[in-house]
């Protein structure tokens, strides 16, 4: 049976260090941007996060927490100069291949 599911994936520079897979349903698109986000939190000093948080057309901005959305609708965030990464992608998973 194929089912959709979320696959997280955070990587330190090249080298992956989390991954999970949750059903499609348990998260819209907007929630997982919020959880993308949370997670790489993490990752930033508390000033970094409010800098993050500010309007775009913000003094002080910076795109710390900000998600990107390819046409093919994976999302990905990058934070700190690129050192940590995390990505969320749809995928059909086939549970008759277990």
């Amino acid at each position: 049976m194929n089912k959709r599911r979320w696959v997280l994936i955070g990587h330190k520079r090249k080298t992956e260090f989390f991954h999970q897979m949750i059903p499609e349903d348990a998260l819209s698109g907007l929630e997982m941007i919020l959880l993308l986000q949370r997670l790489a939190s993490r990752h930033l000093e508390p000033h970094e996060i409010v800098a993050a948080s500010l309007a775009k057309t913000a003094a002080g901005y910076t795109s710390d927490l900000e998600v990107r959305r390819s046409a093919s609708g994976q999302f990905s965030l990058v934070t700190a100069a690129s050192v940590w990464k995390y990505e969320a992608k749809i995928v059909i998973y086939d549970h008759s291949q277990i």
